[in-house]
């Protein structure tokens, strides 16, 4: 049991999973912005200094949209409740993932051989759709896939763990992905150990769970801004001072990988804030907020798989018009493109929905 002045816990009986549609949004909009800005912080050197900065917060920002996703989707399948057959799971998990994965890799390689004129011999392109992923986006899919894999064995897991056992193992977790790396990258040493289970985005996938009956107190929600605030800052600075000092303008990432201690306390802190919000009053004030999040929400794979088709025709000039993140100041550009790419995502997912058979790409 829970117990702390800063948490309380939920009851099952009167859980709420609105925050769900809330996070799974919000992740959605970060990982637009991410692609959208990425292009940009790879040109220290050749844009103005204040861009680059604007850019290189905003694409710190776009990195917690990974972990939410995973976080959202642990919380949601690992719930040991659920008396489920492998079989039905994994039928499941085929027509609302696999099956819309397999499409758009097709999609994307298509799109690269006859838009873009890329050439592949038979051996890269059988290389692309073993290895992955197909288009650079198409690796959270992956990720996903393989945690699918994983998800019977851990619901047996979750069933009979205590908290304090998920505790450990998410502390073991953190350590060795998020702070043995560091001994490596910056003192060359390397320790030793082998720890094969607690690696990689299954933390996260276990940390949703591991949260979805914790809410933080409401006098104490503000101390989470505060701390991602302090992380998103440590992390912009430390990432300057790489990119400057280490490598005299060109970008150093070392501090915006998804396991990244800071990237994993900013992503976790953002999941309890938004968690524990009322959104009846919210929903109440803003009904314009509840419309939002409904719509992107219930359409986040399409948009998902669609948005970097969005981004790369606005920044082709096909269409008649050249829209990126450089078209003007940057912390003007990239909003303003982010929330277009997102819209026309939302439109054509739905679009697609329409359509028999095809419906079934975008679930």
């Amino acid at each position: 049991m829970l117990k702390s002045k800063f948490f309380e816990q939920v009851s099952k009986e009167t859980e709420d999973l609105t925050y769900v549609q809330v996070i799974r949004c919000i992740a959605m909009l970060v990982i637009v912005t991410l692609h959208v800005t990425f292009p940009l912080i790879y040109k220290h050197n050749s844009i103005a200094h204040f861009d680059w900065w604007t850019s290189s917060n905003i694409y710190i920002w776009g990195k917690l949209g990974s972990p939410l996703f995973t976080m959202v989707s642990g919380l949601l399948l690992l719930n040991p409740n659920k008396e489920q057959s492998i079989a039905v799971f994994f039928k499941k998990r085929f027509v609302k993932v696999l099956f819309p994965f397999i499409i758009w890799s097709i999609v994307y390689f298509l799109w690269r051989v006859y838009v873009r004129g890329e050439v592949f011999n038979s051996q890269e392109v059988v290389r692309m759709f073993v290895q992955g992923p197909v288009y650079y986006h198409l690796w959270f899919i992956q990720m996903i896939l393989g945690l699918y894999l994983a998800t019977p064995i851990l619901r047996f897991y979750t069933k009979s763990a205590s908290f304090e056992n998920m505790a450990y193992f998410l502390t073991v977790w953190f350590i060795a992905t998020s702070l043995l790396p560091l001994l490596d990258r910056f003192l060359g040493v390397k320790v030793g150990l082998e720890i094969y289970v607690t690696t990689g985005f299954i933390g996260f996938f276990l940390l949703g769970y591991f949260l979805r009956y914790v809410t933080v107190v409401k006098q104490f929600l503000p101390y989470l801004l505060l701390l991602v605030s302090i992380s998103v800052l440590l992390t912009q600075l430390l990432t300057y001072f790489l990119t400057v000092q280490g490598n005299q303008g060109v970008f150093d990432n070392s501090f915006l990988l998804s396991e990244s201690f800071n990237i994993v306390i900013a992503s976790t802190c953002i999941f309890l804030f938004f968690k524990s919000l009322d959104y009846k009053k919210i929903f109440m004030t803003f009904p314009f907020f509840k419309s939002i999040v409904i719509r992107v929400s219930s359409t986040s794979l399409g948009i998902y798989f669609i948005h970097v088709l969005i981004i790369e025709e606005l920044m082709s000039g096909r269409l008649g018009v050249v829209l990126h993140g450089e078209v003007t100041h940057a912390w003007i550009a990239i909003p303003t493109v982010s929330i277009l790419v997102l819209w026309c995502s939302y439109l054509s997912t739905k679009a697609l929905k329409r359509i028999p058979f095809v419906r079934h790409s975008v679930p």
